[in-house]
């Protein structure tokens, strides 16, 4: 019998220090940690946040600690008693499912009949979650679509931290779920609060600290380079190739890169100047949804805020909902509670009622992003060499992959194998996306028309010409720029974040080669043909419109504003 216990008391103390039963309890955390408290609202012990109900009973471990409570995969658990409406808003929201981003490029990739949103990060209610990878990559591109959604195009979500494989880059860590807007987080993505024992740590918020209004920093992790946000700073990105790098430094230097990239520095907006944030203007129901269903964030009533809401326009006062009144002004006061005089809309040249139709931005814009040309090679064959020149493609994971790879000698390198995570379940899979614009300008623009009849500039933000060569080195798509004779592009209506307070000159639109002569064009200029293609939830100016832009009426009102004299 002794022996019998001798043989398995050994069992029994491993199988008792592999299931914690000697551990000491651990309940209270500040005896080691020396966290702040969140915030006044959320005074609560830290195991009612970074625990389940089921594991608070007895802790003796880390095991089943839960790093960020506020992620969307725990707060319909944990923070529901308070938050339910604004979980359930944000998780079918926009900005939480991206539904009408992949949308649009699985309409224009063949993938869907119609620009509907079927798919999303997630499900929520009628949308589903976009699909994996069981779908073999074919010679149509829609075969590789959703591919290219999960691990080249959505890398900010909100269930994503602006890493992958815990490679970040400056400005683009972030957290989950509501951290991401409501908790800040440093350039290198480290903890820099109170607690000794986290300081320095990867990936966490710089304090233990909740932000009833989120920074404008934060906004920017995701809304940068080519869409707008960066743009408001004044931010306009370099093209990828190393020839279009900053000028050096009198350290002998390159900038450092922020948001994966480098930046030209251009005249930023008017309200950033005059120091508002994102959140003065694009208030809680645009960032977390109000319960409604809208198919894109161009949709009318998907952006709660526009120029006349505070300035006024034609008819309109400005909005008591977001200024107030005092002695024969207006005033806006920001979430900081500064306060600002607004200067009103007037009727007069060019305030117009022919302009009625025409967004503010349309002429109040100092320069607009565009982005032509976006060749995308998918390559599951080990190839790396060509790429030296162009591993910074605003992608911090390939950029550090190619770097890597490229040190190693010409007999290791073709062993390395060519591989990408999903950017939503964090799982690697075989081939490369890589990717590089024809060209990114700000010079030149078009207009078009919205669904609901307003004239905004358009930009070519969804063109795309597509390759793949599988890991045999066979080409199975070459160069596809056109499905069934349609290209693949889509041109969308936006408002650039570039305010001024003088408008555009009237020849900018009335004198406007790439909007008055468009067939003429396409026909001479293969590169002007970069500027057209399919307008997402809108069309092309109508003849009517065209026709007015050049009518002898323009003609002599303009003529009138600059002689300011009666012309007949």
């Amino acid at each position: 019998m002794f022996k019998i216990i001798k043989l398995i008391a050994p069992l029994f103390i491993l199988i008792a220090l592999n299931n914690n039963i000697f551990a000491a309890d651990i309940s209270n955390c500040r005896s080691c940690h020396a966290v702040s408290r969140i915030d006044n609202n959320h005074n609560f012990k830290c195991i009612s946040c970074h625990l389940l109900e089921k594991y608070r009973s007895v802790i003796n471990s880390h095991k089943n600690i839960i790093k960020n409570p506020s992620s969307l995969k725990y707060a319909g658990i944990l923070c529901a008693k308070c938050h339910k409406s604004d979980i359930k808003n944000l998780s079918g929201s926009l900005h939480g499912t991206l539904a009408g981003a992949i949308a649009i490029t699985r309409y224009i990739w063949g993938a869907q009949s119609s620009l509907m949103p079927e798919y999303g990060i997630m499900t929520a209610g009628k949308i589903k979650k976009l699909p994996d990878h069981s779908l073999k990559p074919g010679k149509k591109p829609s075969t590789l679509v959703n591919d290219f959604l999960r691990r080249k195009c959505l890398r900010c979500h909100l269930y994503n931290d602006g890493t992958d494989d815990k490679i970040g880059a400056s400005g683009l860590y972030r957290g989950t779920g509501c951290a991401g807007c409501h908790m800040k987080f440093g350039q290198n993505g480290s903890y820099e609060g109170l607690d000794s024992l986290m300081k320095g740590k990867k990936v966490y918020s710089e304090t233990h600290k909740f932000l009833k209004i989120p920074p404008m920093a934060n906004c920017l992790s995701c809304h940068n380079t080519e869409f707008i946000g960066t743009d408001y700073k004044g931010l306009f990105p370099h093209d990828y190739a190393y020839s279009f790098n900053s000028p050096i430094l009198p350290s002998g230097n390159f900038p450092n890169s922020i948001y994966g990239t480098e930046f030209h520095h251009l005249i930023s907006d008017i309200h950033y100047r005059k120091g508002l944030t994102c959140v003065d203007c694009h208030r809680k129901t645009d960032a977390m949804g109000d319960g409604n269903f809208y198919s894109s964030e161009m949709e009318k009533g998907a952006v709660k805020v526009s120029c006349d809401s505070c300035h006024g326009g034609f008819g309109s006062k400005p909005d008591l909902k977001w200024v107030t009144y005092k002695n024969g002004n207006y005033y806006f006061k920001s979430v900081e509670g500064d306060s600002y005089r607004i200067k009103r809309f007037k009727t007069i040249m060019p305030h117009e009622p022919f302009h009625k139709n025409l967004a503010c931005s349309a002429c109040h814009s100092a320069w607009q992003n565009e982005n032509y040309g976006l060749n995308l090679f998918r390559d599951d064959k080990a190839k790396y060499k060509m790429w030296k020149n162009l591993t910074s493609q605003e992608d911090p994971y390939l950029e550090n992959f190619l770097n890597r790879v490229l040190k190693e000698t010409n007999e290791n390198i073709s062993l390395v194998k060519p591989e990408m995570p999903d950017r939503i379940t964090g799982k690697m899979y075989d081939g490369i996306w890589y990717s590089g614009w024809i060209m990114r300008r700000w010079n030149y623009f078009t207009l078009g028309m919205t669904d609901y009849g307003k004239i905004k500039i358009l930009r070519p933000l969804f063109e795309y010409r597509l390759t793949y060569v599988d890991k045999t080195g066979n080409l199975i798509i070459n160069n596809v720029g056109k499905i069934n004779g349609k290209a693949m592009k889509g041109n969308v209506s936006y408002d650039p974040h570039t305010t001024t307070l003088y408008g555009k000159s009237c020849q900018s639109c009335h004198e406007n080669r790439y909007i008055l002569n468009k067939k003429k064009l396409e026909k001479k200029a293969t590169v002007v043909r970069l500027f057209y293609g399919h307008v997402i939830h809108g069309s092309n100016l109508p003849k009517e419109v065209l026709k007015k832009m050049q009518s002898n009426f323009y003609k002599k009102t303009a003529a009138k504003r600059f002689y300011k004299k009666d012309v007949r």
